[in-house]
């Protein structure tokens, strides 16, 4: 299977990187919770 930590120089940067962007994903998705189904919640990213 395709790993895409793998491709970065440093796992250690890559995971830092995913870890900030899901954060952002949840940060963001605030706007748009208020009315959205519980299984669209539990989807998402969790930080």
């Amino acid at each position: 299977m395709l790993n895409p930590a793998d491709s970065w120089p440093s796992k250690d940067e890559y995971m830092q990187r995913y870890r900030q962007l899901a954060y952002r994903f949840v940060e963001n998705f605030k706007k748009f919770a208020e009315g959205c189904p519980p299984e669209v919640m539990k989807a998402g990213p969790k930080v």
